[in-house]
């Protein structure tokens, strides 16, 4: 008697789950990478004798991600240099993102700003070197100074699941 009352009671329970299916739909595969680019006519520091700049270095810097809202548009794959400006802490004080106007420019911008401004970089330092009367050289000052780099940024979308790249290529 119980085997014949668990069948009806167990087919109900599976009746219940099957009415709830939704198709399932693949998420997109979206790509986003970013490398460093040398800006025609960047202005760099001009060092004296006796200067010795220590480049900065990025410690902390998350790749941004691709537009959520803009995965299901399966866009064309796109590129955006953005000018990161870096105080003599090593923070960042501002990102500025060319050809950046419109939509959906504008949100592949906003997203690279959003992330950009948590990135941290080691202070750019000049030290400052001199002789002693015996010729021996020493450090006499050093003194952080703020910089700007740029970055191109790609953002890819792909069909698949989402991968995000944060790896640097130097150029």
């Amino acid at each position: 008697m119980r085997t014949w009352m668990a069948l009806p009671l167990g087919t109900l329970v599976l009746a219940g789950c099957a009415s709830g299916l939704q198709p399932v739909t693949a998420p997109r595969e979206t790509a986003v990478s970013y490398r460093q680019v040398l800006s025609p006519g960047q202005v760099r520091y001009q060092l004296a004798l006796g200067e010795v700049a220590v480049q900065p270095v990025i410690e902390v810097n998350p790749a941004p991600s691709y537009p959520p809202e803009l995965i299901a548009q399966a866009l064309p794959p796109m590129e955006f240099t953005a000018q990161v400006i870096v105080n003599a802490q090593g923070t960042v004080d501002d990102v500025r993102v060319a050809d950046a106007a419109g939509d959906p420019a504008a949100r592949f911008a906003a997203a690279i700003e959003q992330t950009v401004r948590q990135w941290r970089f080691s202070p750019l330092m000049i030290n400052h070197w001199a002789a002693d009367a015996d010729g021996n050289q020493h450090q006499v000052s050093s003194e952080n100074k703020p910089f700007s780099e740029s970055y191109v940024f790609h953002f890819e979308c792909r069909d698949g699941r989402p991968v995000v790249s944060s790896v640097a290529a130097h150029s």
